[in-house]
């Protein structure tokens, strides 16, 4: 049986290590029932005849894009020792203790990431472990605020202060190892600039994952339920990690439901302050239930020249290891990647895409896959174009 629980106020931003250690695993794959995940990164197929310059430490992205929300896909290759985490931020005020990809016993992962940048036009990523790094900028976000990102929850500990001091003097904080998992969780954001009815952008790491670290996890607006969906699945591992964008309930809280028990860490990323329109996730497409595996997709949205965020799932990928791109069907393939498969025939990611007038986005699978589409909302303001390789470290 699951033990489930209801209510947990565990964790304080900055009380705990950055990023989350990814550790090797021997375990058998189990289908989750939900969409589950893998990997290889379009671009990463084609290794260059010269060195990389991998980085070490903090490391600036120029993207040419100064003083904006930029959304980008950020892959590591080559991640010395395969397990380890990589973090995007803006570089003033510069790290917070946070993480935006890790890797768990494979030298490649690959996630979405909406980050600022400077005057400059730059973003800072650092690694715990030299790692190739490749960046694809695929828009920009207006009305975004991405001041205070912080880790806001991390139920590995349980937390206390001392309440009886006065104010304005210090509190001990006191943290133990927490013993017990869960399966749902119902979150307030501990945040000052989060507010009820708003849509949060947010980094879910999933760590202990049970199940022999086989299963999905979905984040949810309260207020709306949970709908069958999932937000990131751990496949083989029990560490999994995935960018989410959802609205917060009527009382400023997300709920969380799990396959199986697990330890949650929540990073705050922010809040956007542009016009959104999302729901409770809707699935568009699974083809597990109807037309099988291929490579070239195209569907239908219902939502013509629109930016839309959609959570993307590969099941039953052939070989288990390759590139998924989503793209603008008006706009054709552009040789990057929105997802990758790596050693496992399940992956699942975050995408922001771009639909043509007829609300359609196409999707090219390196090998053949099962596909699986929720669509989570749109955003008004955001400049979702073809992705522009601004970094690739393999290739200085």
């Amino acid at each position: 049986m699951l033990r489930k629980v209801a209510t947990v106020w565990v964790g304080i931003a900055g009380m705990v290590v950055a990023g989350v250690p990814a550790v090797s695993v021997d375990a058998t794959a189990a289908r989750s029932g939900q969409p589950v995940m893998e990997s290889r990164a379009a671009g990463l197929d084609a290794p260059s005849t010269r060195p990389s310059q991998k980085i070490v430490g903090e490391t600036r992205v120029h993207t040419l894009l100064p003083s904006a929300t930029v959304v980008a896909q950020l892959t590591t290759d080559n991640f010395t020792g395969g397990n380890g985490w990589t973090a995007a931020y803006g570089c003033s005020p510069g790290y917070q203790g946070t993480s935006s990809v890790n890797n768990t016993s494979s030298p490649i992962a690959s996630n979405l990431v909406i980050v600022p940048t400077d005057a400059a036009g730059d973003f800072c990523v650092r690694a715990n472990a030299p790692t190739d790094l490749v960046v694809d900028v695929i828009g920009t976000l207006a009305g975004a605020d991405l001041s205070q990102p912080r880790r806001v929850y991390d139920t590995r500990q349980l937390c206390n202060f001392d309440p009886s001091l006065g104010p304005g003097v210090p509190h001990p904080v006191t943290c133990l190892p927490n013993p017990n998992k869960a399966t749902d969780l119902d979150l307030q954001l501990l945040t000052p600039d989060a507010r009820v009815d708003a849509t949060v952008i947010l980094q879910v790491t999933t760590d202990g994952y049970e199940n022999g670290g086989n299963g999905w996890t979905a984040i949810f607006d309260c207020d709306a339920g949970y709908h069958g969906t999932s937000s990131l699945n751990n496949t083989s591992s029990p560490i999994a990690s995935n960018l989410v964008i959802t609205t917060t309930s009527s009382q400023g809280r997300i709920c969380i439901r799990s396959q199986a028990l697990t330890y949650l860490i929540i990073d705050y990323i922010g809040v956007i302050n542009a016009p959104t329109a999302f729901a409770a996730p809707e699935r568009i497409l699974d083809t597990r239930a109807g037309t099988g595996p291929g490579v070239d997709f195209v569907v239908d949205t219902k939502l013509a020249d629109a930016d839309v965020v959609m959570q993307l799932t590969t099941d039953h990928y052939a070989t288990g290891t390759g590139y998924t791109a989503v793209y603008d069907c008006s706009v054709g393939y552009q040789g990057t990647s929105s997802l990758n498969n790596t050693g496992h025939a399940v992956a699942s990611g975050l995408t922001i895409a771009h639909t043509d007038q007829a609300g359609r986005v196409c999707v090219r699978a390196q090998h053949a896959t099962d596909l699986a589409i929720d669509v989570l909302g749109t955003i008004t303001g955001a400049d979702i174009h073809a992705p522009t390789r601004v970094l690739d470290t393999r290739r200085h």
